[in-house]
């Protein structure tokens, strides 16, 4: 990972290895037994972070509110927890965790470098039979965003951060399209020999999990360094929690160990 923090800055977080890789796969994105089989059993977990993060971070702000319409504890009793927020889902793919945020009530734009993700994810949307009118998505970078003054109450970037460029100008975006006060949401691999066994070797090779090639080990990233680069960015780590897959129950859980997977939250400096 580039994290040395003295390197030529690339001034962009898109890798074309990375877009042209995941483009080839962008047909298999809502497929539940294709090759994002694993992103469709972690969705749902990946999501209830999102939401309990921001509606945490929210209660913390203003004790009694879930939501910043009028609408508060009402909203998240109706199951719409995320009304009044606008929510960025950078790295978005075909959509998976921006639909789920938005039938919690967020106001979502899902964002992707990879043309053929977004197209999928428009697709998906048009042909909902309930649609949902607060979900938008554009084929550009955090960067771009950052440039066009765009600004949101929450950012989830979700199985991303370990495929781009540039990974200090990706976290500075995130950062500058973030509110004072708002939240960050990273889910990604740690770099350990544990990472590489069960991330590369066990899930791309032995079980099939991920078509190969998908992740490179040296990429992985760190919770040490995402919370230097998040402290750079005036941004505090709240939580760190592990991820591990239960091969009993055949679901993705929460672990306290960060050796492989693991997601974490943090807050802007007010």
């Amino acid at each position: 990972m580039r994290v040395g923090f003295v390197s030529l800055r690339r001034m962009t977080t898109v890798s074309a290895h990375e877009v042209s890789k995941f483009a080839a796969l962008s047909k298999a994105w809502w497929d539940p037994k294709g090759a994002f089989r694993p992103l469709h059993q972690l969705n749902p977990l990946r999501l209830r972070y999102c939401s309990e993060a921001i509606s945490l971070n929210e209660l913390a702000i203003a004790p009694g509110r879930l939501s910043r319409e009028s609408g508060g504890a009402a909203a998240a009793a109706d199951g719409k927890p995320l009304s009044g927020f606008r929510v960025l889902d950078i790295g978005c793919g075909g959509g998976l965790l921006s639909e789920g945020l938005a039938r919690l009530g967020a106001n979502v734009l899902g964002v992707d470098a990879t043309r053929e993700n977004t197209e999928v994810a428009k697709e998906r949307q048009r042909l909902l039979k309930h649609p949902l009118p607060l979900l938008e998505y554009r084929n550009t970078t955090a960067e771009a965003l950052a440039r066009d003054g765009e600004l949101f109450d929450a950012v989830c970037a979700l199985e991303v951060i370990e495929h781009v460029a540039d990974t200090p100008l990706f976290v500075e975006s995130l950062s500058n399209v973030l509110k004072p006060g708002g939240v960050i949401v990273f889910s990604t691999l740690n770099r350990t020999w544990r990472s590489f066994m069960e991330g590369i070797v066990a899930a791309e090779h032995v079980l099939g999990w991920v078509p190969k090639g998908t992740h490179e080990w040296e990429n992985f990233v760190t919770p040490q360094e995402i919370t230097a680069l998040a402290e750079l960015n005036k941004i505090g780590i709240v939580d760190f929690t592990g991820v591990r897959f239960n091969f009993l129950k055949n679901t993705f859980e929460k672990t306290p160990n960060l050796d492989v997977n693991y997601m974490c939250w943090g807050v802007k400096d007010r």
